[in-house]
């Protein structure tokens, strides 16, 4: 049950961080993001610093990836408004709300790296042509030249952020990793 709560709010807090992006209240997405993960964690009782060495990290990592597809002229914000940063801080905000699912809902592709890429090199152009669809980006170059950069950059990132996930969560390396806390939680309430 946890794990579609989990999905639920990372589906959530995609639409509310597109739907701010678009109509002018950008702060709306990161602030639910920024809530449903720190709640979520602290119900699982996750070490704080553990989560606090791999959120960052998966920040730098979203920030890299999302400032080389914005430089190269892959992708644009029509609706941001410009910043110190290549890309909006709700386009950052959308890598924490993802990061916050591979100890949740994702939890299964822990070990399944070569399906985890697949998975992105799919599930990323999908994500970024959804926003596309929705106004939040727009591609200035052709369309499958974007999405197979994207897919690429997916492939990618999904094994990097997996395998930082289990280094700084110490996931199923520790009897008491985030999962079995989020288990003995669900199973307490």
């Amino acid at each position: 049950m946890l794990k579609l709560f989990n999905f639920i709010l990372f589906q959530t807090g995609w639409f509310i961080v597109i739907y701010g992006a678009v109509n002018g209240t950008a702060w709306l997405g990161p602030a639910f993001i920024i809530a449903w993960v720190i709640g979520y964690e602290y119900y699982c009782r996750t070490p704080f610093y553990q989560r606090l060495k791999f959120y960052p990290t998966a920040i730098i990592l979203g920030l890299v990836c999302d400032s080389f597809l914005a430089v190269f002229d892959l992708i644009q914000f029509p609706h941001s408004e410009s910043s110190f940063l290549p890309v909006p801080f709700w386009m950052i905000a959308l890598w924490i709300n993802f990061a916050a699912t591979l100890n949740g809902c994702l939890v299964w592709l822990a070990d399944r790296i070569a399906l985890a890429a697949v998975l992105g090199f799919i599930g990323g152009p999908l994500a970024y042509f959804a926003g596309m669809k929705l106004g939040a980006v727009a591609f200035p170059q052709p369309t499958l030249t974007t999405a197979i950069t994207i897919g690429l950059e997916w492939a990618l990132a999904m094994p990097t952020l997996l395998w930082l996930n289990k280094e700084f969560s110490f996931h199923q390396a520790k009897p008491h990793s985030a999962e079995m806390k989020c288990k003995e939680a669900e199973a307490a309430s």
